[in-house]
């Protein structure tokens, strides 16, 4: 089993590494066939996904099973100025690799975001509710899933909440930063979503590549939170001295418009793969648990 993995060295794709090469992860054992699978890195200075000539030359060459395209800009705020390279990059070089995918018969994985949807709803969103993204990064992201599914009916999209795990920038990391440092800090109360940790994320992803699964999937954790409930939770369990004081998503301005509510029904992944999802607040104290042992928290 070849593996791609382009996007290699950002948030999502070091997880993969990390797991694929242990043969493990946390949330428990994967698919037997990914057991000591080839993995074929790609990062930026390796491999411009937007462009097609090299694109298609890279995978004629390493001639992978599957393809996880984790290369993604995932920058809200700075896509609302940069709209092109946004575009380029999470809609133009998804469909490039997923028609490159469909004419060399490569599994595609393109994973995607609950950005794409516009916060109307009251309840979780589930696979076929109406989408509406807020900002340029939703838009790019909504974008580049009709894209890949028209340019590959047999690809894999599988949409992530507030995705958190050992590499990169995100939501915890930044709260155990600053919560550290900090008597009181603000955080937005009327913004609700699914965090979701980036090992379940993989472990799932993994699970719907050995079913064979195609089409669109929601994972995350059980459980859909506010940023202010979810900050007041990670100071909790690390146990440090600082104040959550709410806020207005008005009252903390950003270039990005955001949705108040992006819930994930995850209802479909659970009875595809038979499992149930673990809740939020367990997943993100085991989280910190092994994240303090390997010293990034």
């Amino acid at each position: 089993m070849k593996i791609m993995l382009t996007g290699a060295y950002g948030q999502l794709g070091s997880e993969l590494q990390d797991i694929l090469k242990q043969g493990m992860c946390r949330e428990g054992a994967f698919p037997y066939q990914f057991c000591n699978a080839q993995i074929i890195a790609a990062g930026l200075k390796d491999l411009d996904i937007t462009d097609r000539n090299k694109a298609d030359r890279f995978l004629y060459e390493h001639k992978p099973d599957v393809l996880i395209n984790c290369a993604a800009y995932t920058a809200v705020d700075k896509a609302e100025k940069e709209i092109e390279i946004c575009m380029r990059v999470n809609r133009d070089g998804a469909m490039i690799l997923a028609e490159l995918c469909s004419k060399y018969q490569i599994k595609y994985v393109y994973p995607s975001s609950e950005s794409v949807f516009g916060g109307e709803q009251k309840v979780p969103y589930n696979e076929k509710d109406l989408t509406n993204p807020q900002n340029i990064y939703g838009k790019s992201k909504l974008l580049g899933e009709k894209a890949v599914m028209t340019s590959n009916s047999d690809s894999l999209i599988l949409r992530a909440g507030w995705l958190y795990g050992f590499h990169g920038k995100n939501f915890v990391k930044t709260i155990a930063q600053i919560s550290k440092e900090k008597r009181t800090i603000k955080v937005v109360n009327d913004q609700f979503g699914n965090p979701t940790n980036a090992d379940v994320f993989c472990l799932c992803l993994l699970k719907l590549l050995d079913a064979d699964a195609k089409g669109i999937f929601h994972c995350a954790d059980e459980g859909t939170v506010s940023r202010y409930t979810f900050a007041q939770e990670i100071i909790n369990i690390l146990g440090y001295q600082c104040f959550v004081e709410p806020c207005t998503t008005e009252e903390y301005p950003l270039p990005a418009p955001r949705a108040k509510y992006m819930g994930l029904d995850c209802g479909k992944i659970e009875a595809k793969l038979g499992i149930t999802l673990r809740n939020w607040r367990i997943v993100l104290k085991d989280y910190i648990q092994s994240g303090r042992q390997k010293e990034v928290l």
